[in-house]
């Protein structure tokens, strides 16, 4: 039932980042997960990270690299295309 009462997302993600140690702590789990191959929990976590900071180039270019990798282990045409436009 909690799922039914959603903060706004910005909202979230400005509680959420302090919470988790910070945008350093954050883009570093990013990485990891990244690593680990947990594309779309890296994907999770970098969404907090650009709510905050939506111009950041490095934050932009890292979501349109996670986006290629997972664009790139998917077997549908119709997600791959979602992705990578």
């Amino acid at each position: 039932a909690a799922s039914l009462v959603r903060m706004p997302p910005d909202d979230i993600a400005r509680r959420m980042v302090p919470l988790l140690g910070g945008p350093e702590c954050v883009l570093e789990a990013v990485k990891h997960a990244q690593q680990r191959g947990d594309l779309p929990w890296a994907l999770e976590l970098l969404n907090y990270l650009l709510r905050l900071a939506p111009d950041d180039v490095q934050l932009r270019q890292c979501k349109a690299d996670l986006l290629r990798a997972s664009a790139q282990a998917t077997t549908s045409s119709i997600t791959r295309g979602f992705m990578l436009t």
